[in-house]
């Protein structure tokens, strides 16, 4: 079980060459809960998502993390988290496991292969383990991130559009996962266009 967790955002505002994108937007997450980010196209998800993941400073407002005052690149809060963007960020002349194993490595946390390989065999990858990324289509890129996901051991999960190009198996797979990160404590504030129905809050960002 993951230690207790909070983080708070308070009447946020973030602008894309100086102008503002939503109202001002707060929420306050806790352990074991899902915030489903909603927002028309353009109105600015991922920048506050980034910012959430302490990758951006806000135009306005405070967001919290643990009770302090948090900063951007705080080195003790990254390592709590993992922010995966809209974009995979999977490099194309890696394979699955080098991927996985790479993105792990540099975030502190060294697993084995043995373990990467499980990962990716529940996520119907196993047989695609040493084929280079680049040759798999963008849903099973998706699923390769998916398996990092359930081997990397933080609370906080902030993720831009992850069921994008999934399947309806590998949706289900998503839920599962994150029921089981639910479980150990573990939140998730995530971007979709699709039902989340283990989405415990919801926050619109509105027009400014």
């Amino acid at each position: 079980m993951y230690s207790p967790l909070s983080l708070c955002a308070q009447k946020i505002v973030c602008s894309q060459q100086q102008r503002i994108l939503f109202k001002p937007a707060s929420f306050a997450l806790e352990n074991s809960q899902i915030l489903l980010v909603h927002g028309a196209n353009g109105i600015g998800k991922t920048t506050f998502l980034r910012t959430l993941a302490g990758l951006l400073t806000p135009q306005r407002g405070k967001i919290f993390w643990q009770q302090q005052l948090l900063k951007s690149y705080d080195p003790e809060y990254l390592t709590q988290m993992v922010y995966i963007g809209h974009h995979s960020g999977i490099k194309s002349v890696l394979t699955p496991e080098e991927n996985i194993y790479q993105s792990l490595m540099l975030a502190g946390h060294i697993v084995s292969h043995s373990k990467i390989q499980s990962a990716l065999e529940r996520v119907n990858l196993g047989h695609q383990a040493h084929k280079p990324c680049g040759q798999l289509s963008s849903g099973q890129q998706r699923r390769v991130n998916l398996a990092r996901l359930m081997l990397m051991q933080v609370p906080l999960w902030i993720l831009d559009e992850p069921l994008t190009a999934l399947d309806r198996a590998g949706v289900s797979l998503m839920h599962e996962v994150f029921a089981e990160h639910q479980a150990q404590g573990g939140s998730v504030i995530l971007t979709s266009h699709q039902q989340v129905l283990l989405a415990t809050e919801t926050l619109q960002l509105e027009q400014f």
